[in-house]
């Protein structure tokens, strides 16, 4: 059978391993607020100088 040496360690090896990967985990943080969303460009409007149409400007 296994010595009990040999299941001492594996056992620590384990616990070990369960600590760090309980402390390294990333948590889900539920009270954070959601992330801003980014505004919307403005938009303008003009008359077209060909036919006198009104156009959306959007950009610079």
């Amino acid at each position: 059978m296994i010595d009990g040496e040999l299941v001492t360690i594996i056992v620590n090896l384990l616990l070990v391993g369960g600590f760090l990967w309980w402390m390294l985990h990333p948590r889900h943080n539920n009270n954070e607020e959601p992330p801003v969303p980014k505004p919307l460009p403005k938009t303008g409007k003009m008359r077209c100088p060909m036919c006198g149409a009104e156009a959306k400007v959007t950009g610079k």
